[in-house]
């Protein structure tokens, strides 16, 4: 399987990475509703579109650029960390916490009200899994294999981050009620 990964990877770097951002946070959007959903729910499949298309849009792109990027640079592992923690992944979980209540339906004003509290509060807890993951990644996991392994931790994060962005947005929703 890890070869077939590394073939299309070679040929195709980009999309597959994008690709398999966009499948594996879908996935764990559906892990997330499997864990917390309730007999009286239904399955909210608008819920892992949302999810799938923040994978496809914005976590996929931007790590693929910023992977070859940082691969160009030749700068050390510790210097990687240091600059994904403090650069990307705060504006990636902050933009993430804006475009998923507002593609979930929500309006500008409703989102931008308490937006500031929950996004620092998701790149601190964000910080808590990335920073030691991507140390990982960095140090010992080689270049075709940096995704793969950032989207495998992303399953465990992106369910997490589904399930308290829904709660979340559940929030919004009631307030604006």
């Amino acid at each position: 399987m890890i070869k077939f990964y590394k073939k299309l990877f070679d040929k195709y770097p980009y999309r597959v990475q994008i690709l398999t951002a966009g499948v594996v946070t879908g996935t764990a959007d559906v892990i997330s509703q499997c864990l917390t959903i309730k007999k009286d729910e239904h399955f909210n499949i608008k819920r892992t579109g949302v999810m799938t298309t923040i994978g496809l849009c914005q976590i996929g792109p931007v790590y693929s650029v910023w992977y070859r990027f940082l691969k160009t640079s030749n700068i050390t592992p510790v210097a990687c960390v240091i600059s994904d923690q403090a650069l990307i992944g705060p504006s990636l979980n902050t933009s993430i916490s804006l475009s998923y209540p507002l593609l979930s339906g929500n309006s500008v004003n409703e989102v931008m009200k308490g937006w500031k509290t929950r996004a620092v509060s998701i790149v601190k807890d964000a910080w808590k899994v990335w920073i030691p993951a991507q140390t990982v990644n960095f140090v010992l996991v080689p270049y075709h294999l940096k995704m793969i392994y950032t989207v495998f931790v992303s399953l465990l994060w992106n369910t997490y981050l589904s399930i308290r962005l829904d709660n979340e947005n559940s929030e919004i929703n009631n307030a604006s009620s």
